[in-house]
């Protein structure tokens, strides 16, 4: 495992106290207890967007579909034409609805997204001053335990697409324009195969924020060999089901590409996340 205290001098890595939780742990605590305190007023806006958003799960509606017009939707919600447009605003910033332009435009039910929820986990990281160098040690912690329950939980249609997104890779070579959109799918693979959503949810966010931060270990053919040679052992062990192996290969894997990161950036790993503007997620993922 990535050893924060061996990581070197940079400020983030070498004792409790220079931590940069430390400074601030009394509202970083504050932030973890707050679901425990008597809730706010709630605006308007919020209410209605939450019942909207709970019809259309109700409803069994699907990506695509559309919402009922604003006439039909002010009857039913019995609230201003202002108060609906911020909640239909608010349901498109949380990427639970789209609006579609044109004739017969309007709201429809959205696509879900792990850009969508990076976009709203990132304004909270950022605002409680959450490093580059903390999501890249999250990173490291779930992708092991996702390739444990891969090993566990695989079938034999994710052990096919486990081995034609390693042999994809390896044909693709280093400096292949497709090569983080296969890398990526590499790793997609092994969180679908482990069966555990809500942690495979949290890796496609957390890895975009990672990813959104523009910055990565520069790869070369020797980092693509090593990483080459890492999906592969990931690979055997997810396909023999042996846990304890598959965790320690991704681990090793991570671990590694952190280093490069570490090595590459030193600089920019105690800065705060930032968030991106649409096509800008990809720079930082560029291990093989």
């Amino acid at each position: 495992m990535f050893d924060r205290r061996e990581a070197g001098a940079h400020p983030m890595t070498t004792s409790a106290e220079e931590h940069p939780l430390a400074s601030d742990r009394d509202a970083f605590r504050d932030f973890l207890e707050s679901p425990l305190e008597r809730p706010r007023q709630v605006k308007l806006a919020v209410i209605v967007a939450r019942e909207i958003a709970n019809d259309i799960f109700a409803r069994g509606l699907v990506p695509g579909d559309a919402l009922p017009n604003e006439g039909e939707m002010l009857k039913v919600l019995d609230v201003s034409r202002a108060t609906l447009r911020e909640a239909l605003r608010v349901l498109e910033t949380q990427g639970v609805i789209a609006m579609r332009t044109g004739r017969g435009g309007g709201p429809i039910v959205a696509q879900p997204s792990p850009r969508a929820l990076a976009d709203t986990l990132t304004v909270s990281l950022r605002s409680l001053g959450v490093t580059f160098e903390e999501i890249l040690f999250t990173r490291d912690t779930i992708e092991p335990a996702l390739a444990r329950e891969a090993a566990l939980n695989r079938t034999d249609e994710d052990l096919k697409r486990l081995r034609a997104a390693a042999r994809s890779l390896e044909e693709a070579g280093w400096d292949s324009a497709d090569a983080l959109r296969l890398n990526r799918q590499f790793h997609s693979t092994v969180a679908l195969a482990s069966l555990n959503r809500p942690l495979a949810i949290m890796w496609a966010a957390i890895s975009t924020v990672a990813d959104g931060q523009e910055v990565g270990a520069e790869v070369d053919e020797r980092l693509w060999a090593a990483g080459n040679a890492a999906h592969a052992k990931i690979v055997r062990a997810i396909e023999q089901g042996d846990p304890d192996a598959a965790e320690r290969a991704m681990s090793v894997h991570v671990d590694a590409f952190h280093q490069e990161m570490a090595d590459a950036h030193p600089d920019l790993l105690d800065a705060s996340v930032r968030t991106t503007a649409p096509g800008e997620e990809g720079a930082a993922d560029r291990r093989p």
